[in-house]
């Protein structure tokens, strides 16, 4: 069965928190996130202007997701920045890993990110999660040199790429 990307609404919320917990439980085993962090991560998103979340789906089943918004300034606390998207939670179901939706994700998301207007695209992933870095490089994300602790004091990175070329 094929999977498609398809935009998620507000009913889908839930949908998208137990997806995200899934796939950070099956990442970083332990008492890292909890299904209410992943819920308040997911409402504290949905709830900033001009943002989106896209599934993607096999038949009835969610596999994957993606997070997009306007980049803004001072990491997210300032103004928006013309042409700069911020992509995040870009996740798919533990079973499903290395089945190419991750791809899949970033290419709609790259889609609607043009659509809307961006030229660039900026992203903050854990410095242990190598299979993300790995995604991200492998469609023209490079590493800025950034990094930084998250809220758990964790260290994460940071990629940007151009929307103006298409990677495969």
């Amino acid at each position: 069965m094929p999977v498609t990307f398809v935009d998620a609404g507000r009913d889908d919320l839930e949908a998208i928190a137990a997806l995200w917990f899934r796939a950070q439980a099956a990442r970083r085993p332990g008492p890292f996130v909890t299904i209410a962090d992943s819920r308040t991560l997911v409402m504290q998103r949905a709830a900033q202007p001009n943002s989106w979340f896209i599934f993607a789906t096999q038949g009835e089943r969610v596999v994957g997701i993606a997070y997009g918004a306007p980049g803004r300034s001072d990491d997210g606390l300032g103004k928006p920045i013309r042409g700069l998207l911020h992509l995040g939670m870009v996740a798919v179901e533990p079973g499903d890993w290395g089945r190419g939706i991750g791809r899949g994700l970033l290419g709609r998301t790259f889609e609607m990110a043009r659509e809307r207007g961006f030229r660039k695209v900026q992203l903050w992933t854990h410095a242990d999660n190598l299979r993300a870095q790995k995604l991200f490089e492998r469609h023209g994300f490079t590493r800025s040199g950034r990094i930084k602790r998250d809220p758990r004091g964790e260290t994460i990175v940071h990629y940007e790429r151009s929307l103006d070329v298409s990677v495969r």
